[in-house]
């Protein structure tokens, strides 16, 4: 019933009955089952479901909330069990003859353990469909082999999803898994978001009326019948509680703040691209971050921007995609971590990056295909970026140049004297000019710096620009000393990407204007927890606003300090070294 994804899940109805009753049904029709047990929790919350059990004469257990490992175990004692089957109560279509597969395979093989969510590949285990429908997931052990789990099984992961301890020790047990011929793993049975119960509703009221017990061929038909159907939950990540548990694994060791650091040479790809038309915040990202990673690490980008990188980065260990040859060195790599900095990239190369790596991170990555991924880290798009970490602040992973970290934060002056422009390494919609317009329109002289980077082009423009500016300009170009470049100025007007994030580190008061419409999102958060005044997308404003907002700030002198004051606070400068723990866990655990 504590579900956080879908609150009071199991009781839910569908069709009339609650989804538990549903589960109960269909496992009921397999001719292996002997005795169906329902293993709850203890809290108060659970009570209704113990009183389900009751009102239908279904044997009830009641135990652990957090630690489901051993919930099962004292479970499957009391009732002195040889062979636990289980079967989730999120999945309320699941199949009777997927189950009496599973447990005839485990029988005639003489296993410890079977699954069907596993699969052998790249010489070891990992969580997998097996080309089942998601929510027909079956697992079958021996109580020897439960008890020994609960015993020794250690992290949080392994306690909650009660296997992971068993599928991931071949060495200790003896692990098998079972397969469908046919790949359904684009159907989702199992209910973890409202999303899934609506498809869940649908199906039950499609066939629930004629079928005593619905299997999964009655499901296929139905899907391919009703196409729209899919259209419904297809999006949510697969084995997406898994991975959040996965997750807190990582989180125990960042809060214990240390981190076994692995000897042994760890191979990563940091995969980033830019250009003048989708800039360069992706690439100087990855060349931050690869200096917070320790030295036993071996670091190669991956990337379009051959040169631009080479140039930024100074590495020679660069791997150019544009070249037909870049799979075959990624092979003869054998990376063991693949990092994607991108908001989107093409499912041929996830896959392979899948392929030929042990894990693969996802960074901003906001696109389609998400399920490739093993890790999602956001750091400026929350909303629509892949998330696996739960976050007290929602930007604690801004990842910012070492030299910021040598002085936080800036005093904050009582009368505007600089004033500084950034849009980005590339200005893809040229708005400087727009910027440096509204700079013509305010009553005080100021100095201006104009900030640009290796992909910006529209130099004539800006030329023109300067030249009819009353204020002194002075514009710098891919300069590396960006953090001694912002804090001689006392106002910034600033794109919504990580440049927003250093200003706030640096308490500098920012004017927002977003050079991209999806930075919206970041300039919209920052702004309503305190830092910035967001104008949202440059192509939508007109100098004269932009004027009005220089006016407004600069002559409220005490928003400024609360806006200093505030940046410090969202922004505390740990997020490289954060990100850095987690893959140096992962990679110490590979």
């Amino acid at each position: 019933m504590s579900s956080t994804r879908l609150p009071k899940k199991v009781l839910l109805p569908i069709n009339k009955r609650p989804m538990l009753e549903h589960v109960i049904n269909q496992t009921k029709h397999s001719k292996f089952i002997d005795e169906i047990v329902v293993a709850t929790t203890t809290c108060n919350d659970d009570r209704n479901i113990v009183s389900f059990c009751k009102n239908n004469n279904i044997n009830c257990f009641r135990g652990s909330k957090n630690d489901v490992l051993d919930r099962y175990y004292k479970c499957a004692e009391k009732f002195n069990c040889d062979v636990i089957v289980r079967i989730t109560s999120d999945c309320p279509l699941i199949d009777p003859d997927i189950i009496d597969k599973g447990i005839e395979k485990f029988l005639k093989k003489s296993l410890d353990y079977i699954g069907n969510n596993i699969e052998f590949k790249d010489k070891k285990w990992q969580n997998a469909t097996c080309n089942f429908p998601q929510g027909m997931t079956v697992e079958v052990c021996t109580f020897d082999t439960l008890r020994k789990a609960w015993a020794e099984a250690e992290k949080p992961s392994e306690r909650e999803h009660v296997f992971p301890y068993v599928q991931f020790n071949p060495k200790i047990f003896r692990v098998g898994n079972f397969k469908e011929n046919i790949n359904l793993s684009f159907i989702r049975c199992t209910v973890d978001r409202k999303e899934d119960l609506k498809f869940v509703r649908e199906i039950y009221k499609l066939l629930g009326k004629t079928k005593k017990a619905i299997r999964t061929k009655d499901i296929t038909k139905t899907v391919k019948k009703h196409k729209k159907l899919l259209d419904i939950n297809t999006k949510i990540p697969f084995d997406e509680g898994y991975r959040i548990s996965l997750q807190r694994d990582i989180q125990g060791i960042i809060k214990q703040n240390k981190t076994k650091i692995n000897s042994q040479k760890i191979k990563i790809i940091l995969c980033a691209d830019g250009s003048h038309e989708i800039g360069m915040g992706h690439i100087y990202r990855m060349k931050n971050f690869s200096v917070y990673l320790p030295r036993n690490f071996q670091i190669y980008f991956l990337t379009a921007s051959k040169k631009m990188v080479a140039n930024i980065t100074k590495s020679k260990k660069i791997i150019d995609t544009r070249r037909p040859s870049f799979e075959r060195k990624i092979r003869n790599i054998n990376p063991d971590i693949i990092v994607v900095d991108k908001l989107k990239e093409s499912t041929k190369k996830l896959e392979m990056f899948k392929k030929n790596s042990k894990f693969l991170i996802g960074i901003d990555y906001t696109s389609k295909n998400k399920n490739f991924l093993d890790l999602g880290i956001p750091i400026l798009y929350h909303n629509t970026a892949l998330s696996s970490i739960n976050l007290k602040n929602i930007f604690d992973f801004a990842i910012l140049e070492k030299s910021f970290l040598k002085n936080q934060g800036i005093g904050v002056k009582k009368n505007i004297n600089s004033l500084i422009i950034l849009q980005g390494g590339s200005d893809t919609h040229s708005f400087i000019p727009k910027i440096l317009e509204a700079t013509n329109m305010i009553n005080n002289s100021i100095e201006i710096t104009v900030v640009v980077g290796s992909g910006f082009k529209d130099w004539k423009k800006l030329e023109k620009s300067t030249k009819r500016n009353k204020n002194k300009v002075k514009v710098l170009h891919n300069i590396s000393n960006i953090h001694n470049v912002m804090s001689k100025h006392d106002l910034a007007i600033t794109a919504g990407g990580m440049t927003l994030l250093e200003l706030a580190y640096l308490g500098i008061p920012s004017i927002i204007v977003c050079s991209e419409k999806f930075e919206e999102e970041t300039a919209s958060k920052i702004s309503k927890m305190g830092f910035g005044i967001n104008l949202g997308y440059g192509e939508k404003i007109s100098s004269k606003q932009i004027a009005r907002k220089i006016e407004l700030l600069s002559s409220n002198y005490q928003t400024r300090q609360k806006m200093n004051k505030r940046g410090r606070q969202i922004i505390d400068g740990k997020g490289g070294f954060k990100i850095s723990q987690i893959i140096q866990k992962i990679g110490s655990n590979l």
